[in-house]
């Protein structure tokens, strides 16, 4: 019985010695287990830094470096528990956030009274190791999640405690077309001085309000443009003056508007002053005649329509003048959003 096993034995030893020849034949080296993580990191979109450090050590690899976020640190282990040969990553990645936090923590800590200013600030803590994700076979020995000596991680912590809360988003307004909009002059304005194109300022004279609050305060500061003039003249129609608001001025922002036109036309002197004009030649020539004849009459007229404009010089026509502190009403043309500077309860 006893040679009949000798056999068998001598077969599954030679077996044995096989397996484990072979399984050292293909035990991969520490330089190719880190050429191969870095190459995974190198190709992965989320991780931003290709500058991480790998390092390998009979199938214990360690990262180290800093990285943007708790995401990309996350990822970059991940990547390398997915390496073949790998046992366990010990992940020693810092994020950004979390070592700006832990440095002002420390140094809030030192400005507190009653603290040792000399005392110096502890080493960081080292983070997880993460456990690589490739399954392995059950022959294999399970290895350790962590390393021996690696306390918790407690910088995300910091980092989320001390982060600041996002500012909220700005509130906007839109203001509908047909709202009021009443401008106090801040610059005169004269029919016989303006001229197309010159702009004019001035300011809210009443609030704009939504919803029994204010979206644009009183003396918010306005600018509108001429669109067209005509001047008082001596012989020909009424004189007229046309502006617009174009611009206003909110919360140190400055908004284009359109507006309605406000214009104005004053009182002319047209059919008076032909009267005037021809009189004065008629009477002109009547006296020449008189004087004269023929050519005493042609100089009679020319000096007849010299004194008629002479009369009409004293009688033109009304000026349109808009001093310093009118108040002009527009109504907009179009809506405008705006961010408001308050809103609060009338």
């Amino acid at each position: 019985m006893r040679f009949k096993l000798f056999p068998l034995v001598s077969v599954l030893l030679l077996a044995s010695l096989a397996l484990t020849g072979c399984s050292k034949f293909n035990a991969r080296s520490d330089s190719q287990v880190a050429s191969d993580v870095q190459s995974k990191l190198n190709s992965d979109s989320n991780v931003q830094n290709k500058q991480i450090a790998v390092a390998a050590d009979k199938g214990v690899v360690t990262l180290s470096g800093t990285v943007a976020s708790d995401l990309e640190r996350s990822a970059a282990a991940n990547d390398a528990g997915q390496i073949e040969g790998v046992k366990t990553v010990i992940n020693n990645l810092q994020t950004n956030s979390a070592s700006n936090s832990a440095a002002q923590s420390a140094s809030n800590m030192d400005n507190m009274p009653g603290m040792n200013m000399s005392t110096p600030a502890p080493a960081p803590h080292r983070p997880l190791a993460t456990r690589s994700s490739p399954a392995r076979s059950s022959s294999a020995k399970p290895s350790h999640n962590y390393s021996d000596n690696a306390p918790a991680d407690t910088t995300t912590n910091v980092a989320s405690n001390a982060a600041p809360a996002p500012p909220p988003a700005p509130v906007t307004v839109t203001i509908p077309a047909g709202t009021k909009v009443s401008v106090r002059l801040t610059d005169p304005l004269s029919s016989e001085t303006a001229k197309v194109g010159d702009t004019f300022r001035g300011t809210l004279d009443q609030a704009i309000m939504q919803e029994d609050k204010v979206v644009i305060p009183r003396d918010a500061d306005v600018q509108g443009r001429v669109l067209a003039v005509k001047p008082s003249t001596h012989f020909t129609g009424n004189s007229e003056l046309t502006v617009e608001i174009n611009t206003l001025d909110v919360n140190g922002k400055s908004y284009q508007i359109a507006t309605d036109q406000w214009d104005r036309k004053g009182t002319g002197r047209g059919k008076r002053t032909a009267a005037t004009v021809g009189g004065g030649a008629a009477l002109g020539a009547i006296i020449g005649g008189i004087a004269g004849g023929g050519k005493g009459a042609a100089i009679g007229a020319g000096a007849g329509a010299a004194a008629g404009t002479g009369v009409q010089g004293v009688t033109k026509g009304q000026k349109i003048e808009l001093p310093s502190e009118t108040v002009l009403d527009f109504q907009l043309a179009q809506p405008v959003t705006v961010t408001p500077a308050a809103t609060r309860n009338r």
